[in-house]
């Protein structure tokens, strides 16, 4: 029985070692044949190792070979296909799932195009001109058919792989090719990256992957004539977008570019919100943009509301007083109620505005303010009363600077504003105030001074 259950094994050993021979004749047989087609040198295979092919196909480095992961006490063997793309180790792609999020949680968030669904759908990593340079409508469209049909892009090479030896070479040849494809497609804009980002900035059909790439490109070759080539097509271009962005790269000299998009009322509010941005950012300090906030801010048909709330906060940052009825937010109402249903960041804007608004009228509003529930508003409401309020304001300030729950920064704001004015009164009254936070009442007092 022993001698028979041992030729059994034999013979299923034997059998195991004929069946494994096909197989690799007939692996070797497909590299031949593909890299035939390709133009590939094969590599013949021996008792160790398995037929492979490499060469030169469309100027990038390809190869057909296998090899095998060990698993403890089993192993798996892989059919893999490699093109690669000489241009950076660092760069992989493939498509966004669990373990890349996982991994921008500690390497950092990765290469985004702007483009929702593309960057929802892939992840990019490397050297982000290089990315944008590559990453063109064409090669999008391919990558999308390259990942669904198994192919990545790993330490700058891409890459796919089957289980096991694959015996038909049709499948082979189709790994190959799709393979090269998004080789060549990654490639194709790549052999300058300034070149690559200026071509994407003026010819890609995605509005914000243009932007994208010009931002990128006056980031990294500011001072390149073909930059500057780029920012004057972007002038020229339909789309206020554009403009604005080759306004901003030219600076001064297309400042009435901006203006002119701030005041075309036709746009969007957040289109004129990035061109007064870009002027307040452009002419730092030229009265030309206090001009425009007071024009936007009187401008009969009211403002957006994004565009309305930067008008004020541009105000407050660079001191423009703005007539108090043209001012956005207090065109809806002036009653407490009405200043209560705005937003924290809203009404920041408007206690800054208001600081340097010249009318009877801004210290009630900044009054109102100063009891804002969110204490960074009755922070602000504090500072700003310290610039316009008179000595009657002071009880309301020390009521906020001695509260138990107030934050330290409104207490600050309130006493720093107390003192403000404590120095106009001993300024133009010869007198001095007083208070305690111990005190009673409204812990204010106002001494004479003696003569």
């Amino acid at each position: 029985m022993s001698v028979l259950i041992g030729l059994v094994l034999v013979g299923g050993a034997g059998a195991l070692i004929l069946y494994a021979m096909k197989l690799r004749k007939r692996w070797a047989e497909n590299v031949e044949a593909v890299s035939a087609e390709v133009g590939l040198d094969v590599i013949p295979g021996g008792f160790l190792n398995r037929a492979a092919a490499s060469g030169t196909v469309y100027g990038l480095e390809t190869s057909i070979d296998t090899y095998t992961v060990s698993h403890g006490k089993s192993s798996t063997t892989y059919s893999r296909v490699l093109v690669d793309l000489d241009l950076h180790p660092e760069l992989n792609i493939h498509e966004e799932s669990m373990g890349s999020v996982f991994s921008k949680f500690f390497s950092g968030d990765d290469v985004k195009l702007n483009i929702e669904a593309f960057d929802d759908f892939a992840f990019l990593e490397g050297p982000e001109s290089l990315i944008l340079a590559a990453m063109t409508h064409e090669a999008r469209a391919v990558l999308r058919d390259a990942v669904a049909a198994g192919l990545t892009v790993q330490e700058g090479k891409v890459f796919i792989r089957k289980r096991g030896l694959i015996q038909d070479p049709a499948k082979l040849s189709i790994m190959v090719k799709n393979a090269l494809t998004l080789g060549r497609a990654l490639t194709e804009n790549t052999s300058s990256t300034r070149l690559g980002l200026v071509h994407n900035a003026l010819n890609d059909p995605e509005l914000r992957f243009r932007i994208r790439c010009f931002e990128q490109l006056a980031k990294k070759f500011s001072v390149s004539e073909e930059t500057r080539e780029a920012a004057r097509q972007f002038l020229e271009s339909d789309e206020p977008l554009q403009q604005i962005h080759g306004a901003i790269y030219l600076g001064m000299e297309e400042a009435d570019t901006l203006i002119g998009i701030c005041q075309n009322g036709a746009l969007s509010g957040e289109i004129r919100s990035t061109a007064l941005l870009a002027l307040h950012q452009v002419l730092v300090e030229s009265p030309r943009v206090d001009k425009v906030l007071l024009e936007l801010a009187s401008a009969p048909e009211g403002l957006p509301d994004d565009l309305g709330e930067l008008v004020l906060k541009l105000a407050g940052e660079r001191k423009v007083g703005l007539v108090y009825e043209s001012m956005p937010i207090l065109r809806d109402g002036e009653s407490l109620d009405a200043l209560k249903i705005l937003s924290p960041t809203e009404a920041i804007y408007l206690a800054g505005a208001l600081e340097f608004c010249d009318d009877a009228r801004v210290e009630a509003r900044l009054l109102d303010l100063l009891q804002h529930e969110d204490d960074s508003v009755a922070a602000a409401a504090a500072r700003a009363l310290g610039t316009v309020a008179k000595v009657n304001v002071v009880p309301a300030l020390v009521e906020r600077s001695n509260g138990f729950f107030e934050s330290s920064d409104l207490k600050h704001a309130a006493r720093t504003s107390i003192a403000q004015i404590q120095g106009r009164v001993g300024q133009h009254m010869g007198q001095s105030i007083s208070f305690s936070e111990e005190s009673q009442g409204d812990g204010l007092s106002i001494p004479e001074v003696e003569g």
